[in-house]
Order: structure tokens, then sequence, then C-alpha cells
């Protein structure tokens, strides 16, 4: 199977050569890329239901406006500004598209987020309670070692004028006794005449390549995305989510002196829950799980104080954008990065680059922690004129001693950049006006041998996606060898490879403008290190949509699963509440569904309600440790209220 993929990937790069395809950037498609188990309220789907809600006015819009949308990049939006200040204001979407870059792809994953006409009216008022209880019986709560077992979050968005902007979130996880664990506040005015942006509160920085600060979301493995490839060299937005991993806590202050340059200086002083080695004198690991339910949980709070000072100087020009960034971060206790490497400062320089000229665009960054240790990334993505065939290529290098606790290694949601070097390659040939072919390889390995055994972690995924009436077909390969359990942990070179193959059948059909229809069949297949009795594994889901009349919304889903072992395990996309998301693992022999109904009572009411149910025939309890559920059904009802004026 493996010479199949690479017999058909040549067939792509043969293809090469006779010319391009476009940006293609569907949400779903985006989130279903996701492997890395069950992520919920990050930043980035944060950030795009308030873009969903709160759409910018394409005709008033700046460049900076523009970029809050994640799929537009910085020669995209002066694009856009620059066409509305020679001809005059857009008059719908359709005028979009006599830009060169913007496609019928990347034009519809943006018409949620923008709109052509009068902007909303201020003072604006966005208020949102969400809730979720578990309705199965759980070994810490039956113990009376967790407590609430409710989960609560609310978050208020005031905007009084157009350069005023007000935040507040606080959350409580279920099984947290405290109503208010984690709180989150943002203050951000825009200060005209001086020509600068000030931010009191907590926030996000995403620099250059993402090497020393990254959005919390990372940078997954997208198939027939140009994405990795066209990062926006300089952004920072307020705090989000509810996510409790690494965000700033502090002060920014940013200043154009004019459209094209931006000068920005943060300060952050955060305290982090931290796993303290046995001497209690410096720091094990960094706790990001956000959990605070145990005696144990809550005494990792808040350990480690880490003030970290940035400043990013930056200018866009009409071939790109070049920029500079000096940071230092400080901690109160040692991190211990290896075995017998332990720092409390850390000192990093960088510069970034990105430039576009025809049908060639490039993009990089270097970053150096105290002078030395660097982390590298380029870029290159290859256009044409005819959207045929999309190229792009990206190399990183991240030195053994380097390390960004806000960074994020490539393919990674969580990861630091740390001891490796890697390549991604991704191309899209659209064969046909309705067919696509795209694939992508990823291959990295340790820079420096650990245990004397060098681990080379590889992913090839090629996609076939048709569109045929008014279905949509995807046919996915994946083959993915990544570091497996060992054979015998007393052997030196006990680390093994484990070879996961996915094969992914899905196709949606519109039955009608309001009943959209889902199928999708996948099957598993692993080198496995256990003895099982059946050697792959197989999901199914059948998801319907429904949308009677305007105001209401209603999406159910079936899904059965039989995967005899971790190493079989498949990730499915779930949507959830507004706003957040799930990526659930699917293991063992069972039955999922759910059901969510969305409904606008009134103008500025909205509502949404979630019941979800996971059976697992086979056992008589799930799980491990305090979270075991006490049966064999995780049952949850999760609720959403959102007030806006």
């Amino acid at each position: 199977m493996t010479r199949l993929v690479f017999v058909l990937s040549g067939i792509v790069f043969l293809w090469i050569s006779i010319s391009f395809s476009q940006e293609k950037e569907i949400l779903e498609d985006f989130l279903e890329n996701f492997q890395d188990g069950d992520l919920n309220q990050t930043d980035f789907l944060e950030i795009l239901k308030d873009l969903e809600d709160h759409p910018i006015d394409v005709n008033s819009a700046s460049v900076k406006e523009l970029l809050q949308i994640p799929f537009l990049n910085q020669h995209i939006a002066r694009q856009i500004v620059r066409y509305r200040n020679r001809n005059g204001n857009y008059s719908g979407a359709a005028d979009l598209l006599t830009l060169p870059e913007i496609t019928e792809e990347l034009l519809a994953a943006l018409s949620p987020y923008i709109r052509f006409q009068t902007p909303r009216q201020l003072p604006s008022f966005d208020y949102r309670f969400q809730t979720a209880h578990p309705l199965h019986s759980i070994r810490g709560f039956e113990e009376n070692r967790y407590g609430n077992p409710v989960y609560l979050y609310q978050r208020l968005r005031l905007r009084p004028t157009p350069d005023l902007r007000i935040g507040i979130i606080w959350e409580k996880d279920a099984g947290e006794a405290k109503l208010f664990d984690f709180g989150s506040f943002h203050l951000s005015y825009y200060w005209r005449k001086a020509k600068s942006h000030f931010h009191l509160g907590d926030f996000n920085l995403e620099v250059g390549q993402r090497l020393m600060f990254s959005p919390t979301y990372g940078s997954p493995l997208v198939v027939a995305s140009t994405l990795p490839f066209t990062v926006t060299p300089f952004r920072w937005h307020p705090k989000s989510a509810v996510d409790e991993n690494a965000f700033l806590r502090g002060a920014l202050w940013n200043y154009s002196p004019f459209a094209t340059a931006n000068i920005t200086i943060a300060y952050s002083n955060h305290n982090l829950d931290a796993n303290l080695a046995d001497d209690s004198l410096s720091v094990r690991s960094l706790f990001n799980s956000g959990y605070h339910r145990t005696e144990s949980e809550e005494s990792k709070r808040n350990l480690v104080n880490e003030k970290a000072f940035s400043g990013i100087l930056s200018n866009s020009f009409s071939f790109g954008h070049i920029g500079l960034q000096a940071a230092r971060l400080t901690y109160s206790l040692p991190i211990r990065i290896e075995e017998e490497v332990l720092r409390k400062d850390f000192s990093y320089i960088s510069s970034f680059y990105s430039a576009q000229k025809g049908l060639v665009k490039l993009q990089g960054e270097a970053a150096f922690l105290d002078a030395k240790f660097p982390a590298i990334q380029q870029t290159f993505l290859l256009r044409t004129t005819q959207p045929l065939i999309t190229y792009g290529a990206l190399f990183y290098y991240y030195h053994p001693n380097y390390w960004a606790f806000h960074g994020r290694a490539f393919g990674k949601t969580n990861s630091q950049p740390s001891n490796e070097l890697g390549y991604f390659l991704s191309v899209a040939v659209r064969a046909f006006p309705k067919t696509e072919i795209a694939a992508y390889f990823h291959n990295a390995r340790p820079v420096r041998v650990i245990d004397e055994f060098s681990f080379l972690r590889r992913t090839q995924q090629i996609q076939l996606t048709q569109k045929i009436a008014k279905s949509q077909l995807l046919l996915r390969f994946t083959n993915r060898v990544r570091e497996g359990p060992p054979l015998n942990p007393t052997a030196k070179l006990a680390i093994t490879e484990l070879t996961t193959r996915l094969l992914r059948f899905h196709i949606n059909t519109a039955i009608s403008k309001n009943l959209r229809l889902g199928t999708r069949v996948e099957l598993s297949w692993a080198d496995s290190t256990v003895q099982a009795e059946k050697n792959h594994g197989v999901a199914f889901y059948l998801d319907a949509r429904y949308r009677p009349t305007k105001n209401l919304t209603v999406q159910a889903r079936w899904t059965q699963f039989d995967i005899p072992d971790f190493d079989y395990r498949i990730f499915e996309f779930e949507n959830d509440l507004p706003g957040s998301f799930r990526n659930i693992l699917l293991n063992n022999r069972g039955y999922k569904w759910f059901f969510l109904i969305q409904y606008q009572l009134i103008k500025n009411w909205r509502f949404a309600l979630k019941y979800r149910e996971i059976f697992y025939p086979d056992e008589e309890t799930i799980g491990s440790g305090l979270d075991t559920v006490l049966g064999n059904r995780r049952q949850e009802l999760r609720f959403q209220l959102q007030v806006m004026y």
C-alpha cells in the first residue's frame, strides 16, 4: 500500500508542470484534519464565531481589520483595499472575484465573515452563557474527590464605541469546586490620532512562522490547503477562549506611524501551573490541562511565574513583508528542558519575511535562542494563472537546545519546537472542473539521536474529491509511521515504529435547500504491537442537518464503531455548541449519537441545545482512575444562550 501511495504521488508530481490549484479553506474541512484528540474551545474557533456574529464590512475595513479573518493574508487584504480605493465600494461578493487572488473556494470560506453594508450600530453588547452536565456516574464524584459536576462558561463582549472593546470570560470545568476557576479580561482601545492600539489584559501573538509566538491551535497538517504557506507575518488579538494554555497576560502597545509599518511592544506577567521535580526546586513540566478538580491538581496551580517582554518591528511592501522581533522570558523556577538541562532565562531574537512575485511566494523565519541554537522555518508556494495545480514546500529545523513555550512545532497543537528536522510537501491538482486530487508528505526526525535510536516520523496522505450533481465525495488514504510502545521495556532500544493506515470515504449531499445528508466510512489497520482479535478498525456514521426555517437548525448523527485496540484508533470531527467543536477519539466497540438544536427565538436571542451519548455494550465501566464512568454509557447535556444588541 505504501508503494501505491508513492506511485500515485509520482503521477501527481508529473502534473505539476501543467498548471496550478487555488486556495481552498472551508472551516469543517480544516477542522477534520486535527488528529490530536479532544480539542474544544480554541481561540481559532472563537475568533471565527465572533466574526460570524459581527462580520467585517469590506467597504470600510482597513487592512488590519481584514486580517482578523484567519483565511486572509496580507497580500490579499491589501488587494481588497487597493481595488476599493481605485474603483469605489464593492456592490457584493461577486465583485471580489475580479481580484486575481480570490477564488470561488476562498470566497465561500470568507462569506460568513464579511458584509457589504453599513456597520452594526454601536454600542454593541454580546453575552454568551454555556453549561453542560454529565448524566452518567463518575468515580471522582461518587467518592467525593471531585467538586461541582456542572460545567459553566460565561463571556461578555462590549463595544461602546468603534475604538473601544472590552471582554470578560469566566469558566469552571466539571468537577471543579470554584464557580470561577478561570477568568480572563481584556480592554483594547484604538487612539486614532496617535495611530496606536493599547491593550490591557490577556492576548495572543502570532509572529513570523510561529517559532516564538503562535496561536494555540498550532499548525495542523492540512491537505488541499495553502494555509501553512500563507500565514500572516504578524497579528495580535485579545484572548477569546478558555483554553488554559500558552497565552500572554499583561499589556500591549501597537503603533502604526503609517499604513504599512508596525511597532509593537508587549509585556506579560503570568502565573502558570506546573509539575515540580521531587526536590520542588525546578519545574519538571508545565501543567496545561486547566483542570483543578482534586487536591493534586489544585496543588499544581500557579507554581511558576513567567515574565515575558517582546518588541516587534515590521513593515509591508508591495512585494511582501519583513520584520524583526526580540523577546526575553524569565521564570521564577528553573524549567527542566531535558534531564540535565535547567533554565530560568530565555532570550530570543528572530527575523521573518514574506515575498511574492508573480507565480511565487516565499515566507520564512530564523529564530535564535541566546544568539545561537536556531530554529528555522522556510516555505515556498507556487501559483499559476490557471487554477489547476498548487504546489507548496515547507522546511524546518529546530536545534536540540531550542525551546519556546509559546511557539508551536509544525504539525502539532501542543508541542514546542525542539530537536527536529523535517519537511512538508503539498500538492493539489484540479484534474477536471469538478475533480481534485491532493496529497501531502511530511517527514521529520530528531536532530540529536536519543537512546541511540533515531526515530523517523512520516505521514503521507492522498485525497480525491469529486462533485457529482448536489453531492461532494471525498476519498482519502493516510499512511502514518509514528513512535510505538516498547516491545521490551528493559531493552536499550525499546522504542518501536508503528505504522497506521487509514482509508476514509465521505459523501455529503444537499437533498434540498434546507436538508443536507452526510455519510462517512473509515477503516484503520496497523502493524500493531498487540494481539487483537481483529486486525482492523472500522467506523461509520450517518449525519443529517435540517433547517426548516431561517431561525431553526437541527443536526443529528448516528455513529457505529468497532476498533479492537488503541493502535487502530480513529478520530471523528463533531459539531458542538456554536463557537466550539470536538474531535472525538473512537476506540473499542460502541455506538455514539447526538442531536444539536440551534434556535433564534427573537432577533437578538439565540439558543443551542445538545444531547450526546456513547454506549459500549461490551464494557462494564469506561475509562480509568477518578474519571472512570460507572457503567457503559457516557451521557451529556449541553446548553448555550447568546444575547446580542
